[in-house]
């Protein structure tokens, strides 16, 4: 018995900056600041593992039907089920390169790895359902759920790859590694430094 399934992008989300929100990397995770140099600084930024830049909410809508008893009386269940989707930097993945400092300039560029997207967290505890049909059993009823969660949980993986999530997501990654390594310039007493930040492959696909 095979269900029927059609999704609708709802492309209505909320999305919260959080890595940018303390200077971790002034507070503990550089143990020498009296000197300025690239491998302190990867050391500090390889301490914080995986950073969390984005938090945004997705809002799937599908809509599933089940054909019943010997495929008549269908039933159909239309579901809008929040998710919530991280996108994070994996720090650990910075190598020498990616930090150069230039004391004659007092400039620091560092370059990022691509942004990534963790797997959406459906909130099904928020979801809202909407049914129909003349007659529907509850073994139809828990098909149903079923294939909707699944319908929507691809539905997030597709919403959490839109162009302005992902954009965001840098944005964020980029105010939170510069707000940092301004601090810890700052701490050493390169007030006037200049700092620049770059994401690898930014044109490509996030992972």
């Amino acid at each position: 018995m095979a269900l029927r399934g059609s999704t609708i992008g709802l492309m209505l989300f909320a999305a919260v900056a959080v890595g940018a929100g303390g200077t971790w990397l002034a507070s503990g995770l550089i143990e020498d600041k009296t000197e300025i140099s690239a491998e302190a600084m990867l050391a500090g930024f390889e301490r914080t593992n995986q950073l969390v830049v984005l938090i945004a909410q997705v809002v799937p809508v599908v809509t599933n039907k089940d054909p019943g008893f010997i495929g008549m009386f269908d039933s159909e269940q239309t579901a809008i089920i929040p998710a919530t989707v991280s996108y994070s930097v994996n720090m650990a993945r910075l190598d020498a390169d990616a930090i150069v400092w230039n004391e004659t300039k007092r400039t620091m560029t560092i370059t990022l790895p691509p942004i990534m997207i963790q797997p959406p967290n459906l909130q099904e505890q928020q979801a809202r359902y909407y049914r129909d049909g003349l007659w529907v059993t509850g073994q139809s009823v828990e098909r149903l759920f079923k294939a909707n969660s699944a319908s929507a949980l691809k539905q997030a993986k597709a919403l959490a790859r839109n162009e302005s999530l992902v954009a965001i997501a840098r944005a964020s990654a980029r105010d939170a590694i510069t707000h940092n390594a301004k601090a810890y310039l700052s701490g050493a007493g390169m007030q006037d430094a200049v700092v620049t930040v770059k994401i690898a492959n930014q044109g490509a696909n996030p992972q």
